[in-house]
């Protein structure tokens, strides 16, 4: 009776556990969309590369390894006035920005924003003011001398966010009188370069979805909202001409005041995707995210990496171009890429910027992605046939099993990993040359029977329920049979539930196997 009830106490953990494990599958056979997007970064106002010599090094070095884009608005935003009279240029600031994106090498992106104040009818740094109508010709004129002068950067975007252009009669952007303004801008620069790729209408789109988990109150309606797309279609008609289509979004709306749980902020990064699918069934002009802005938590950066890492695989799979990431230093936004440069110990990487870097090496544009599967929401995956990105969007540990391969992720962990071939062991109809690999007991200890074609070396790993790993060895393994102690060192382990993998020339598994004591 005891031995019964020992086990049926097993068996019942198995199945809570077993009930743990996610099953990923990767169909290489199965192309799903060819990766457009790239990640990049805009300048501001933290002036980084004034820092400590040593820190700004240490943040120098990843933004040459891990950005794929940069961008700088023309005044403001870490640039004084380039023309504080009519005629009269400045250029020393934005030579110097212009000069560090040069030193960093990503391609360069200038935005024409703001206007000096004799533009505006107002003082230079009043932000929120648009551009007077009787000085739109005048700020075309600037956005071209601009464009003249560095002829190296290719990219322009016009305008921010519609600033100062909010009409309270409309109760929507005057979105006339924008596109008038980026029709002016757009014929100027083309005129004097040609090649320039210009874009607009710099859109802060509004609604984060949160009416879906429940909430209420302002703009938590699912994006795109009606007045936004007033906007969206007007541009769309009566602008002159568009190299790509461009806008903000940030995951939790700037008028939603309502308090959201990690959990909540992991089901809305799916608005990333959505957003670019429905302008993409409006117009086939790239899509530019010109400030990304993700879930972040400033005490907990492990979920500000994993956050944004899901926001970028859903832009991915719905084809978005280029995500800008707003200052890259921490500081003035809590998703940074690296620490403040003040000190020498500055200028680290966070663990945003290994998702970052990651996504621009393995996923960048042309990258084919394949189709995958996840057994449970709480593992996204995005897969090439090289890379498999595996993004833990819980506070629990957890325990992976990618086409038969087994991977331990910790909580809110955004995991690399070479892609796992689907392999003769999961498939059913076996070969003759096919490894066959089971868990086998003797006096209540399990060993690996282990049945091979040919000569193979292989590495075991061993970890419990909780994912620790508590074996890792090789073997050199000779047809036909193989038998090993999968428990080479461990002593005295309680009994439970435990995972061992397999991997090496010929064999990739991952085994679930209990231990009776």
């Amino acid at each position: 009776m005891k031995t019964l009830f020992t086990f049926l106490i097993i068996l019942l953990s198995f199945i809570i556990v077993s009930a743990q494990d996610v099953t990923v599958k990767i169909d290489l056979n199965n192309p799903l969309v060819k990766s457009q997007f790239q990640i990049g970064v805009t300048y501001t106002s933290g002036f980084w590369e004034y820092g400590n010599s040593t820190a700004v090094k240490n943040a120098t070095n990843p933004l040459v390894n891990g950005i794929a884009f940069q961008n700088q608005h023309i005044m403001g935003w870490g640039v004084g006035n380039p023309e504080p009279q009519p005629g009269v240029y400045a250029w020393n600031d934005l030579d110097h920005r212009v000069n560090l994106m040069r030193s960093i090498s990503a391609p360069m992106m200038i935005t024409f924003c703001t206007a000096p104040g004799w533009m505006k009818g107002t003082d230079d740094w009043a932000m929120e003011e648009d551009v007077q109508d009787n000085h739109v010709e005048d700020f075309a004129e600037l956005c071209a001398t601009i464009a003249s002068r560095y002829p190296d950067v290719e990219y322009f975007q016009v305008w921010n966010e519609m600033k100062g252009y909010w009409s309270a009669s409309l109760n929507n952007w005057d979105y006339v009188r924008y596109t008038e303004l980026y029709n002016a801008v757009y014929d100027a620069v083309k005129a004097v370069h040609p090649y320039a790729k210009v874009g607009g209408p710099y859109i802060p789109i509004q609604g984060d979805g949160g009416a879906a988990l429940g909430k209420n109150g302002s703009d938590t309606y699912e994006p795109i909202g009606n007045r936004d797309w007033d906007v969206i279609n007007y541009w769309l008609k009566n602008k002159k001409g568009a190299d790509f289509f461009c806008y903000d979004y940030g995951l939790i709306d700037y008028h939603d005041t309502n308090k959201y749980t990690f959990t909540e902020k992991m089901k809305l990064t799916k608005y990333f995707g959505l957003i670019p699918k429905q302008l993409s069934q409006k117009t086939d002009l790239p899509i530019v995210i010109s400030e990304f802005y993700g879930g972040d938590d400033k005490s907990d950066q492990q979920f500000t990496a994993a956050n944004h890492a899901s926001c970028y695989l859903n832009a991915i799979l719905n084809n978005a171009s280029l995500g800008l990431i707003w200052n890259p230093e921490e500081g003035e936004i809590d998703n940074f890429l690296f620490t403040k440069t003040d000190n020498s110990a500055g200028g680290q990487p966070s663990s945003h910027y290994w998702v970052v870097e990651g996504i621009n090496r393995y996923f960048s544009k042309g990258t084919q992605i394949y189709s995958t599967t996840s057994s449970s929401e709480d593992v996204e995956v995005l897969s090439s046939s090289e890379k498999t990105m595996l993004i833990n969007k819980t506070e629990n540990p957890l325990t992976v099993v990618a086409n038969g391969e087994l991977e331990q992720l910790d909580r809110y962990e955004v995991k690399f990993i070479d892609t796992p071939a689907l392999t003769q062991v999961q498939n059913t109809q076996r070969s003759e040359s096919s490894s066959e690999i089971k868990v086998v007991y003797s006096d209540s200890r399990p060993y690996l029977q282990i049945n091979i074609p040919s000569l193979a070396n292989v590495n075991i790993r061993v970890f419990d329920g909780l994912g620790r790993q508590l074996e890792n060895f090789n073997r050199r393994l000779f047809p036909p049979i193989n038998t090993i102690d999968i428990f080479q060192n461990s002593k005295n382990l309680p009994s439970g539930i435990f995972f061992v993998s397999i991997k090496g020339s010929g064999v990739n598994s991952a085994k679930r196997f209990y231990l009776v004591k």
